[in-house]
């Protein structure tokens, strides 16, 4: 099944496409940086907004800043997984474009 737009989510990737793009180095550096970086700021006691005073309101910007960093990364697993499908397809040679340019030509009818 292939859910192609904005609908698109991680969790609709491939795990192993995600893999695939964290282990890339070809893969933009961003996006990895983005996921590290969210990560550590759930982890780490440094807050915006700290949980003691506010816990509900706290844990908000948590979870926001998750939520950007993975569909950031979903939307260029998204875009990687396309430019791989691309690489993946044969490329017409100029003999071959010639010969389907003269084939339309031919399958044309002229006055």
């Amino acid at each position: 099944m292939r859910v192609r737009g904005k609908a698109r989510s991680l969790l609709s990737l491939r795990p192993k496409t995600v893999w695939k793009f964290l282990n890339d180095s070809k893969a933009p550096l961003w996006p990895k940086l983005a996921l590290v970086a969210a990560v550590a700021y759930l982890i780490l006691p440094v807050d915006f907004i700290p949980e003691i005073p506010l816990l509900f309101v706290g844990l908000l910007d948590d979870l926001g800043l998750m939520g950007i960093a993975i569909a950031w990364l979903a939307q260029q697993v998204a875009s990687y997984e396309h430019e791989e499908e691309n690489r993946a397809l044969p490329v017409a040679t100029k003999s071959e474009a010639n010969v389907t340019d003269v084939e339309a030509e031919i399958a044309t009818p002229t006055k």
